[in-house]
């Protein structure tokens, strides 16, 4: 496995960075793009390795949403 680290010195101390996740670039695009200070961005996943009803998923999903409706809060 390759090992992408790279070393930096900052004030006469090494720190050792990693390249960002693709989570971590989403949120730097969307902090670099908010004209606001306040953001807040929950991703998630899932991997399913099984079949699958998307409609009847789809559907929990909604009615998650309905349970729980600050879920769907958004501040400007």
């Amino acid at each position: 496995m390759k090992d992408f680290s790279r070393e930096f010195e900052v004030n006469h101390v090494k720190l050792t960075c990693y390249p960002l996740t693709a989570a971590q670039r989403v949120h730097n695009y969307s902090r670099m793009a908010c004209p606001y200070q306040q953001l807040l961005n929950i991703g998630s996943g899932l991997y399913i390795q099984q079949e699958t009803d998307f409609s009847l998923l789809k559907e929990a999903i909604y009615e998650a949403y309905a349970r729980q409706d600050a879920m769907r809060l958004r501040f400007l």
